[in-house]
């Protein structure tokens, strides 16, 4: 038993607690700092040498499960628990003293006083002044007189075990939800799917039910490219039933047993033998005409004055300081094709762009071509989140707030009014405690002020 209580003294110090703040503040820098969850190579990319090596053996890679952080984390749970454990006693010493009882040891605040008159007289104003501060109160009889004692805010009392049991919650949510996954999964219209992307070189996900799209659509502002709003229609299929139809949109998710489907992107993939140019026609008065055409197919005009071959496709062009072209984007927001003319013995290369029709074309190319677009089927991209612990996080953050306000705007206030006969006179002693005694002060002296004038 004695080995116990000093444990739980030690675990519930003050040092230990500032000691593994510092440490779960230290680690959480640590990994906003580092990356999280990438491939080995993109480590190795990004770090060289000693700073590699030390990522993976304390596992910086993934360091909300690596063991040094979770040690932190238990001994701060600890901490928090030999607190309350520490503290629980007293509270409920405090809880279960009746009505009227004066607690043990002398009282911070005590006043006293003669008034004249008799208790008789005196007992309802009593009655009163007391419900007026605090609540009705109770009367004890004495052999030469009685003691009226009142208070209000015990439930202040809970306020410290509510909100360390909050931040318990919050601890114990944020492990389990550490265990859940957050990934995506891309449907096309009528398209079905279980699995559940993470990210390079991770399983995937293999979900308990089927996730159906039966319709998806996106709408544009007029005259842009940027979405105004795109919404998915989805169908649950699990052991041969349909639920649904639900409809989602960006701020609107779907759950379905624990997990939570968003509507978070949306693209197009691209048919490659289905691109389309518009090229010179023989002879200058015909009109231009439009082809179809494949990726590293060629078309050679009618008369044979040139041929192109596509073979290069950007769906969101970009270009870096060293002019090396790269995609944006899966998303069809720039589309380009790199084509290659050859006219005899003349031959040359072209970007040709979808949006923008006069850039890089015109008089610097023997044949005037423009690219038209591309045919494709439209996707939903739909964000999938499994959160075991966010309701408990949740009841955690609620419980905090709770317990926040029982101590900062609540407080346990209990005044002893004891009534003696003197003679004519009555001898009065006031005395009162509380859990914030700032903000009693105040309190118990307008009450004595106003007991002096009885």
């Amino acid at each position: 038993m004695e080995f116990f209580k000093k444990a739980v003294t030690y675990l519930s110090s003050l040092r230990l607690t500032i000691i593994t703040l510092i440490g779960i503040a230290a680690g959480s820098g640590i990994g906003t700092v580092i990356p999280q969850h990438l491939t080995a190579e993109a480590y190795a990319e990004i770090y060289s040498g000693t700073m590699e090596q030390l990522i993976h053996r304390l596992q910086l890679n993934d360091l909300y499960h690596s063991w040094w952080f979770l040690i932190i984390a238990a001994v701060f749970t600890l901490n928090l628990v030999s607190c309350m454990l520490k503290r629980v006693p007293s509270l409920i010493r405090v809880l279960r003293r009746k009505r009227g009882d004066l607690p043990p040891g002398g009282l911070p605040f005590t006043a006293s006083f003669k008034t004249a008159g008799t208790l008789d007289g005196k007992r309802e104003t009593l009655y009163r002044l007391l419900k007026e501060g605090f609540a009705r109160p109770a009367e004890r009889h004495e052999e030469k007189g009685a003691i009226f004692s009142a208070e209000k805010g015990r439930i202040s009392r809970w306020g410290f075990l509510v909100t360390h049991l909050g931040i318990l919650l919050i601890i114990v949510g944020a492990f389990a939800g550490s265990y859940g996954y957050r990934g995506q999964m891309e449907l096309m219209e009528g398209e079905q799917s279980r699995q559940v992307y993470l990210g390079e070189n991770i399983p995937p996900v293999q979900l308990d039910f089927a996730v159906r799209c039966d319709k998806f659509a996106v709408s544009f502002y007029p005259q842009s490219r940027r979405p105004r709003s795109y919404e998915s229609v989805l169908t649950i299929l699990e052991d041969g039933r349909e639920t649904g139809p639900f409809r989602i949109t960006v701020n609107k998710p779907l759950s379905h047993r624990g997990v939570t489907i968003y509507q978070s992107s949306y693209g197009s993939i691209p048919d490659m033998e289905q691109i389309y140019l518009k090229l010179p026609s023989p002879g200058s008065a015909a009109p231009d005409t439009q082809v179809k055409t494949a990726l590293d197919s060629s078309y050679t005009a009618e008369d044979g004055s040139y041929s192109v071959t596509v073979t290069r496709f950007i769906p969101d062009f970009a270009m870096d300081e060293q002019g090396h072209v790269f995609s944006r984007s899966r998303d069809l927001r720039n589309p380009a094709v790199q084509a290659v003319f050859t006219s005899g013995d003349t031959a040359w290369t072209q970007w040709l762009f979808a949006r923008y029709p006069d850039f890089h074309s015109g008089t610097d190319s023997p044949v005037p071509a423009q690219f038209l677009g591309v045919a494709g089927s439209s996707f939903t991209g739909l964000q999938i989140t499994r959160s075991p612990g966010l309701s408990l996080v949740w009841a955690g953050c609620l419980m905090l707030v709770a317990g926040a306000f029982l101590i900062l705007f609540m407080s346990h206030q209990q005044v002893w009014v004891r009534v003696t006969p003197a003679g004519r006179q009555l001898d009065i002693t006031v005395a009162g405690s509380s859990s914030r005694a700032a903000a009693f002060k105040p309190v118990f002296e307008r009450l004595t002020k106003k007991l002096k004038t009885l």
